[in-house]
């Protein structure tokens, strides 16, 4: 089969990497299709000679990659590891499977692996770190090539996964955007609802990193969660599956409960659920509505037609908090969008599913600078305009800190890099007028003549004024500029003194 051209692009993008002797993350948006990505990778490895190891955490994702592969050309050669799936297969060419399983078993694997690619990298911890399985992996094979797939290239903890000391991946070769397949089609937009009597946080500790769960737990009442069912027979009646997140198997199943005694027919699966896979068949074949879960269907779960999203599960990872929202970004026939019923004030503490990328902008000192993929949370809550019990929230937006503006003018100005002597860089500055009717000037810089990541975010630019090729020459690029469409409207952020535009709509 074919690729869409954004994942040949990305594949191109990641052999540029690798030509270039770097170990290369790949970001694609959550139902993207990065399982077909990495089949193009292995088969390319595979038609080359070399070997792959294809890992990661979920034994459900590497069905996934393994049927991908046979969709886009075949598994010859292609054996699955795998004690979840009953296999124990090592591959002529290569092999997939889980990293439990892998890590238990490295002897009986080849001696020499040309490239280890992990999907959901996000998984993958910092090299100094206590975590044994990936580490051991990667130094087991320290001459392979390590390849991350994810659509959140960053912890909680030490932030990118591909930038500082101690990451396995050095660069970010291509990242593919949520509003990038939204607006091609290719994905399903979001749209949000926050309560106004969202879960009490207030005194509860964090516990490496994030919410203490005995705490929150104590937090959710039957009182207060049935309220939560009402809000969602109110605002969701006709909607068709229901996705909710609890933060512990019993508010997990306290809500399925719930759920049923108020006409929703639901249930709910966790980690040590024996009928879980039995339980996920019946609510995909439509026996019952509502599925509420503890910690297993935040990453790697693909069920297309979910239309819910109910979140119930504060969180302070960004990384978490986005990819429990990709569940519901793909497109289903019917499926005009899911709805986002914040609960938990992730909406509010983390913004919108596009909140990772990354803008670069240059500061007056002529460095070249990228915004943190994940700011530290602030404690500080925004206000909001409550309406009736619940208020909208755009769960698209880039940051829960932006704000839309209309667009005046754009002017395109050529500047000289001092990080990088002889390059150049092109800066877009839009003239804005604010909801309240201030003036003001945001930027954002299209770095025609630089390489790797920086370069793939100039593409973006350029293809969202359809434009699919562009000059390398700062000046050139700029001459190109004033024939091409301006968009309506931007969203900005403020990032210290500077306004830095952060999604356009045309």
């Amino acid at each position: 089969m074919n690729l869409r051209d954004y994942q040949t692009r990305a594949v191109e993008a990641v052999l540029d990497s690798l030509r270039r002797g770097k170990n290369p993350a790949c970001a694609v948006a959550t139902g993207g299709g990065k399982s077909l990505i990495a089949a193009a990778l292995v088969d390319r490895f595979r038609s080359r000679g070399g070997y792959t190891i294809l890992v990661t955490h979920n034994r459900t994702l590497v069905s996934q990659n393994m049927k991908a592969l046979r969709r886009y050309s075949n598994d010859d050669g292609v054996g699955v590891f795998s004690a979840g799936l009953n296999s124990a297969v090592v591959g002529e060419h290569a092999t997939y499977g889980t990293i439990q399983t892998i890590y238990r078993n490295l002897e009986k694997l080849p001696r020499e692996v040309s490239a280890i690619i992990v999907d959901e990298a996000q998984a993958v911890a910092h090299k100094t770190s206590d975590a044994k399985m990936y580490n051991t992996l990667m130094a087991a094979y320290p001459e392979a090539r390590k390849i991350g797939l994810t659509a959140t290239p960053f912890r909680l903890d030490r932030g990118v996964i591909y930038s500082g000391e101690g990451v396995h991946f050095d660069e970010l070769a291509v990242e593919i955007s949520v509003m990038e397949l939204v607006q091609a089609g290719f994905l399903a937009p979001l749209v949000g609802l926050s309560a106004s009597d969202k879960l009490n946080l207030e005194g509860v500790h964090i516990t490496n990193g994030d919410f203490d769960t005995k705490e929150v737990d104590e937090r959710i009442t039957e009182d207060w969660l049935g309220s939560v069912i009402d809000k969602v027979k109110e605002f969701a009646p006709d909607r068709k599956a229901i996705l909710l997140f609890a933060p512990t198997v019993r508010a997990a199943e306290l809500a399925a409960k719930l759920a049923t005694e108020r006409g929703i027919l639901a249930e709910y699966v966790h980690g040590g659920d024996d009928e879980r896979e039995s339980r996920l068949a019946r609510w995909e074949a439509g026996e019952f509505k509502l599925m509420a879960n503890c910690q297993i269907l935040t990453t790697g779960y693909d069920r297309p037609d979910i239309d819910v999203i109910v979140d119930c599960a504060p969180t302070e990872s960004l990384g978490k908090h986005i990819q429990k929202l990709g569940r519901g970004t793909r497109i289903a026939p019917g499926k005009k969008n899911c709805l986002v019923i914040d609960v938990s004030g992730n909406l509010d503490r983390l913004g919108g599913i596009c909140v990772g990328m990354n803008e670069v902008f240059e500061q007056s000192s002529g460095d070249l600078n990228r915004v943190s993929a994940e700011p530290k949370p602030k404690k500080e809550k925004r206000k909001i305009k409550t309406m009736k019990e619940l208020t909208e929230l755009d769960p698209m937006m880039a940051d829960p800190k932006g704000f839309r503006a209309k667009v005046l003018d754009v002017q395109y100005i050529v500047i000289n890099s001092r990080q990088q002597q002889g390059k150049r860089l092109l800066m877009v500055s839009y003239s804005c007028l604010t909801e309240r009717g201030a003036l003001l000037d945001a930027s954002a810089f299209c770095c025609v003549e630089y390489s790797g990541y920086a370069l793939e975010q100039a593409a973006q630019w350029f293809r969202r004024r359809g434009e699919t090729s562009f000059p390398r020459n700062a000046e050139a690029a700029r001459t190109m500029c004033w024939g091409l469409p301006i968009p309506r409207e931007v969203t900005i952020r403020k990032s210290g003194k500077y306004l830095n535009v952060l999604a356009e709509t045309f």
